[in-house]
């Protein structure tokens, strides 16, 4: 970056900080800093500038000390980094920063950061995508208009609202002065820790959308051939649909291990920066990606999603599912339908359920809320979240493809997943990543060879036992 440049950013940059209250000073710092030439101390940042690359880094930093709790902000030293949540909303917040501040956003979203993910970040938030947006709302930092965000306006640039209490496992209170005994269904209006579920709108641009959509037919397709041929796919769940005044139709309900499937697809899916990144973000640098599918509902099936969590487990690191949506969904049309707060402990379906189900038109006082996504968002949910899915209604299907992301210490408690194992599905991460970056540019999956970018023993990967869903 020219001198002049770097001096005109790092003044921008430092007087927009001042302004909004993050304390900013210079000084010389040890060279092992988490980024080169900035470092969190009491709450602000002392930069050194023989040492700083990245004016926009600043920012970066300055992002996570602007979400955290007042509390928190206030003691803040060294690596702030390592909460899955405010590392997103830190990536929104310094890209309304950015805008604020007139900066052009490489200089926050440049090609040497972000583990390669800058250029897809700028391409993200300039097309209206929302990662971290939902955090900012929760925060209180960016004003609602009706369910979306009036983002990258800022009502205030610094949190103020504290972190949320702990879990008491026995009895939690709403915003009426309600108590509910543990395992019973919540008010909506009650806050909760909204790292259970994220919602990224506009994940993924239109022509990925396409490329994944139309290979996905074409998977669909050849399953639905085999099926009719009489044989039984491996690893697939077919339907029978049962329309008005149609003759019972066989549709997908499941597709099992995508990457065994399709491995071209289930990488592209995978190393989609969108997904990747997420995955990363929420559990870990080093996270592992446990198990690849697709979810379909199809209006008039016989196969339903009730009530459950996906897992049970100790709760002693993240574990998210994350669902990239091909088609719209919405109450009583595929949504997702959430109970907020039953994550943190095995819950009582049976009770929740019982009264989710008398309520769910997603008004005041109600236990249960859909969650309406379009075409191209995801949605990544604590596993341990009580949700189920609306049926289809209005529209033909809905297509999701999911992933499992641990952390590697999640990973390592499931006694199948082996050291070897949990090495290669990491390197698999990575090589997928290379994969959709390269069909990415060429725009087509023929033109890229897979070989290369599956694990060395593909078998490996489905010879885990994974843990059973909770259904009550």
């Amino acid at each position: 970056m020219p001198a002049s440049r770097l001096a005109d950013d790092l003044e921008k940059i430092t007087g927009f900080l001042r302004k909004i209250g993050i304390p900013v000073s210079y000084g010389t710092l040890p060279d092992q800093t988490f980024l080169p030439g900035i470092l969190v101390s009491k709450g602000g940042l002392v930069i050194d500038q023989d040492q700083l690359l990245y004016p926009g880094d600043i920012l970066h930093e300055a992002g996570h000390l602007a979400v955290m709790s007042p509390d928190r902000r206030a003691t803040a030293e060294g690596n702030v980094g390592d909460d899955g949540g405010e590392e997103m909303a830190a990536l929104a917040w310094s890209y309304a920063a950015a805008c604020a501040s007139g900066l052009p956003i490489d200089t926050v979203f440049h090609d040497s950061g972000y583990k390669g993910d800058g250029a897809w970040l700028r391409e993200h938030f300039q097309t209206g995508g929302t990662i971290g947006v939902p955090l900012l709302m929760y925060f209180e930092m960016t004003a609602r208009q009706d369910d979306t965000a009036a983002f990258p306006e800022m009502t205030q640039w610094l949190r103020q609202r504290p972190d949320p209490p702990a879990p008491d496992n026995n009895v939690t209170t709403d915003q009426n002065g309600t108590s509910h005994a543990a395992g019973s269904a919540t008010s909506n209006n009650q806050q909760h820790n909204d790292n259970s579920l994220h919602h990224i709108r506009s994940a993924i641009t239109p022509q990925d959308r396409a490329l994944i959509t139309n290979r996905l037919d074409l998977l669909c397709q050849n399953l639905l051939n085999q099926h009719r041929q009489g044989h039984q796919p491996a690893n697939c769940l077919i339907d029978t649909v049962d329309r008005e005044n149609m003759k019972p139709i066989s549709k997908v309900f499941r597709i099992e291990q995508l990457l065994q499937q399709d491995p071209a697809l289930a990488l592209f899916f995978l190393g989609h920066p969108a997904v990747a990144g997420l995955g990363k973000q929420l559990c870990g640098p080093d996270a592992v990606p446990v198990y690849l599918s697709v979810q379909f509902r199809n209006r008039g099936e016989t196969q339903k999603i009730i009530w459950h969590q996906d897992m049970i487990h100790d709760r002693q690191g993240p574990i998210y599912t994350v669902g990239l949506y091909l088609d719209d969904a919405w109450h009583d049309n595929g949504a997702l339908r959430i109970i907020p707060d039953s994550h943190y402990e095995r819950a009582d379906i049976a009770q929740l359920s019982r009264v989710a189900e008398l309520q769910t038109q997603d008004n005041a006082g109600i236990s249960s809320r859909s969650i309406a996504v379009n075409a191209g968002d995801i949605l990544a949910h604590d596993v341990m979240l009580v949700h189920c899915s609306d049926a289809m209604t209005h529209t033909d299907c809905r297509r999701t493809l999911y992933v499992e992301f641990r952390h590697p210490q999640q990973a390592h408690a499931n006694p199948t997943m082996t050291a070897h194992w949990i090495a290669q599905q990491q390197a698999l991460l990575e090589n997928a990543q290379e994969y959709c970056a390269m069909t990415r540019k060429t725009g087509t999956f023929g033109d890229v060879p897979i070989q290369e970018k599956t694990p060395e023993n593909l078998s490996a990967a489905y010879n885990i036992r994974l843990e059973k869903a909770h259904y009550g």
